[in-house]
């Protein structure tokens, strides 16, 4: 199954309007969007943190003034900025994909639920856990 961050909906949100709903990164300027609706609130920045990201990456402003002028959201505008980023967001395929790590892993390779905050986590000889 193919998954691209920028094209497709994947983010969970509350919504004014009709209650839950998935949608894509340039859908969270729509004014009924309230806020990312994970399971964690961990999950939730975490969401937020990439999409401040990819605003600013995506269209940038030029000066102060050029950021005064956009307070108000324009999703088709971001839809449309964000557009040339999306083959960096595609998740499947072939050769090197988005945030892969091309260097072998190093270690013992763990769940990936360690790497929340809460997790109990492997501990060694004179550390505690998290």
């Amino acid at each position: 199954m193919a998954l691209n961050l920028i094209n497709d909906r994947w983010i969970p949100v509350r919504r004014a309007d009709q209650g839950p709903s998935v949608i894509r990164p340039d859908e969270m300027a729509d004014p009924a969007v309230v806020f990312p609706a994970w399971p964690r609130a961990d999950l939730n920045i975490a969401c937020l943190e990439l999409l401040i990201g990819l605003v600013f990456l995506g269209d940038p402003p030029v000066d102060e003034g050029d950021w005064q002028d956009r307070k108000a959201p324009d999703s088709m505008r971001l839809r449309d900025r964000l557009a040339r980023l999306a083959p960096a967001f595609e998740l499947t395929g072939d050769g090197p994909r988005f945030l892969q790590d091309l260097e072998p892993v190093q270690g013992e390779v763990g769940p990936p639920d360690r790497l929340f905050v809460d997790s109990a986590g492997a501990t060694r000889r004179g550390t505690t856990p998290i």
